[in-house]
């Protein structure tokens, strides 16, 4: 039985993650998601330089668009939350140059140029994200994050039942 503090508990939870998700990236460099993961994970533990440093490095190594999409997403609130707006909206319009439908960086920006005193365009980006809803072909990725590479896994499986059957 384990009697530590619920906190000590956490604490040892969060250095397992880091060490699964570091071993995960040391393993495989390809692992986009991995490496984008263990920079969120960085982030929220409070190691802003490093989270920035893997963050930067998933974008440089040019993942498939919805995991560098996270990633400016990732990289434009680390910005945010540092006082560089003009950076955070430069990120967050990256992400839309990958998918202009995208409500997360739409809010986003929004949000950085409201702090900036430009409410007229706060709004314009507000209205353009609603006007896209319902109308969007795939779900906005930083919807999808929190639940990983869970989401679709019963079709995946379906298919793979099918071919194994076959």
């Amino acid at each position: 039985m384990d009697r530590a503090s619920p906190a000590a508990r956490a604490v040892r939870r969060r250095a397992a993650i880091v060490r699964a998700l570091r071993s995960a990236v040391a393993a495989d460099p390809s692992l986009h998601e991995a490496r984008l993961r263990l920079g969120r994970v960085a982030w929220k533990l409070g190691e802003e330089a490093e989270a920035r440093s893997i963050l930067r490095d998933v974008l440089d190594r040019k993942p498939e668009p919805p995991t560098a999409l996270l990633a400016h997403l990732f990289v434009g609130r680390l910005d945010e939350e540092a006082g560089r707006l003009e950076e955070a909206a430069r990120s967050y319009e990256a992400a839309l140059a990958l998918d202009e439908t995208v409500q997360s960086a739409r809010v986003a920006l929004s949000h950085v140029r409201l702090r900036r005193g430009d409410s007229a365009s706060a709004r314009a980006q507000v209205e353009t994200a609603l006007s896209f809803s319902g109308l969007r072909p795939e779900p906005d990725p930083f919807w999808l994050y929190p639940w990983g590479p869970s989401v679709g896994v019963e079709e995946r499986l379906e298919a793979l039942r099918l071919e194994a059957s076959s």
